[in-house]
């Protein structure tokens, strides 16, 4: 996994940022949820339960982390955050090139 240096948080993921990382560091459960990058260029973003990363299956895949949230709720409303941001700042909507070239 590879996360994006300017990475966007939901609003309670922010609160507690540093214990979610650490406990994705240590591979434990957590409640968290992952923005990537899209594994397909049909997709704009994905969204992952972080839980569901811990299976052998994604072990072997690059995923470039662009924002962290608290909950499936929260992970669409900063997905939205997002593609709003770059569609705001590009006038298009590719998260991929945007993220790239910051």
């Amino acid at each position: 996994m590879e996360w994006y240096k300017n990475l966007y948080l939901g609003e309670n993921a922010a609160k507690k940022h540093y214990k979610i990382l650490r406990r994705i560091r240590k591979k434990r459960l957590s409640n968290a949820y992952v923005i990537t990058l899209p594994s397909n260029d049909e997709n704009i973003l994905d969204i992952y339960s972080y839980n569901e990363l811990l299976w052998k299956h994604y072990d072997n895949r690059n995923l470039f982390i662009v924002g962290l949230a608290c909950g499936k709720d929260e992970a669409v409303e900063l997905t939205r955050d997002i593609i709003q941001d770059v569609y705001s700042s590009t006038g298009a909507f590719d998260v991929k090139k945007y993220v790239m070239s910051r």
